[in-house]
């Protein structure tokens, strides 16, 4: 970043300083437009290129390299011929950029309408051979042959993750600076398709299975396993989900008809571990339809394994 900003009365010169044609253009409060380097030009072609020379714009900010990526990433622009060498030429710079403005760029390209052409790019770029990049650079690639278009932001992240081995997805996570929440949303799906690997359709998990996970964890499963067999997401996969999970008859303990309060009165006991054990009891038979979620029902049921185990 400049050790300062120095001030300027012509627009041109303001411009000028701008990083892509298409970033610097201006209208004035008549609608006139100011266009001085060709950006509705290259706008109609679809086209990023820098104002002036390349050189001299990626010198004045090393971040500008992946902003061009990240543009084109969300607008399915092509990067000028230029462009793309002066980027392969002076993207050690990157290493100088802080990593919060990497992490923001590297979001903002993986939820790019067009992401696998950025994905492209990046790797195309020899950015893919930077940190933290390089980690993965394999499984960007891979990335980039998939239409993303109906994973979330989160979910794109978790299945680049998912492609590579544990360790190599610590080290590229270490080169971001993602927020907790983030990041263990994302590792959740990632463990989720470890744990299940090739699980497509809701048929392949069992509701015991079904209660560990949110329906958006579920869904992250089957959308990306589905992508990695199939090569689309079915839609009629996930609202069949959605219907069974609206089906299952309890989601969580707390939804049980009775709580250790109510285990305490029935068996006359002090707290202690039996508690859980008894509830996951109930909560299990629940689930699976073999007692209605009902005091009554669960204490019967629960007193009558209790005299079997005596048994």
């Amino acid at each position: 970043r400049p050790d300062q900003v120095k001030f300027v009365t012509s627009l041109k010169t303001d411009l000028s300083r701008r990083d892509f044609t298409i970033n610097a253009m201006a209208l004035d409060l008549r609608g006139k437009l100011y266009d001085y380097f060709g950006g509705l030009k290259d706008l109609q072609l679809r086209m990023i290129r820098c104002v002036g020379l390349a050189e001299k714009r990626m010198a004045e900010d090393a971040l500008r390299i992946l902003r061009a990526v990240r543009f084109s990433s969300q607008l399915g622009f092509a990067v000028d011929r230029t462009l793309m060498e002066i980027i392969d030429r002076h993207v050690h710079l990157l290493e100088y950029v802080a990593r919060e403005r990497i992490t923001q760029e590297f979001r903002k390209l993986l939820a790019g309408q067009f992401a696998p052409l950025g994905l492209r790019l990046l790797i195309n770029t020899g950015l893919a051979k930077k940190e933290p990049f390089l980690w993965l650079k394999g499984e960007l690639e891979t990335l980039s042959r998939y239409d993303l278009s109906a994973l979330k932001e989160e979910e794109r992240w978790a299945f680049l993750l998912s492609l590579a081995p544990p360790e190599r997805r610590r080290q590229f996570l270490k080169g971001f600076r993602l927020s907790k929440g983030f990041e263990r949303e994302i590792m959740s799906v990632v463990h989720l398709l470890d744990q299940k690997p090739g699980c497509t359709t809701v048929d392949g998990l069992a509701p015991e299975e079904m209660v560990h996970w949110t329906a958006e964890q579920l869904k992250a499963l089957l959308k990306i396993n589905q992508l990695l067999t199939k090569g689309k997401v079915s839609f009629q996969a996930l609202t069949q989900l959605d219907h069974v999970l609206k089906g299952l008859p309890i989601r969580s303990l707390r939804e049980l008809a009775i709580d250790g309060h109510d285990l305490q009165r029935l068996f006359n006991r002090p707290p202690g571990p039996w508690i859980k054990k008894y509830l996951d009891k109930a909560f299990y038979a629940v689930l699976k339809g073999k007692v209605p979620n009902e005091q009554k029902a669960i204490f019967s049921f629960l007193l009558e394994r209790e005299k079997d185990e005596v048994d």
